[in-house]
């Protein structure tokens, strides 16, 4: 009776060690799992995040590009400013010119007209 009472004990305690090791096992196994999972999921918000910087790139080159043909632009409307600018004071060159011939023609016309003996 006590060996048969030995060999059940000693059977639950290899039964018991044996279970305890595959848990150990199946521990092991769901925390690889776990860490593979977590791997992925940090990979995965690291490509979201690149996948953002890159739009967010892409924008400001957008911008950027948008803001050079404004520069281009800009800088082509004051050269047409400066072009204008420059006929504008060449007309005014040419009026005071022309003022000046107007103011001699009409001093010339009073002189001979106030002289007596010469006609207009």
């Amino acid at each position: 009776m006590l060996c048969a009472i030995i060999c059940i004990s000693f059977i639950v305690i290899l039964y018991l060690v044996v279970d305890r090791r595959r848990l150990r096992i199946q521990c092991a196994q769901a925390e690889k799992q776990l860490l593979k999972r977590n791997y992925f999921s940090v990979v995965l918000s690291l490509e979201v995040e690149q996948a953002k910087s890159r739009m967010a790139k892409r924008e400001l080159d957008m911008v950027m590009h948008e803001k050079h043909e404004d520069i281009a632009e800009i800088a082509d409307l004051t050269t047409r400013i400066d072009k204008t600018d420059n006929v504008l004071q060449k007309m005014d060159g040419i009026l005071k010119s022309t003022m000046l011939i107007i103011g001699e023609m009409k001093a010339e016309t009073e002189i001979q007209s106030s002289t007596p003996g010469k006609k207009a």
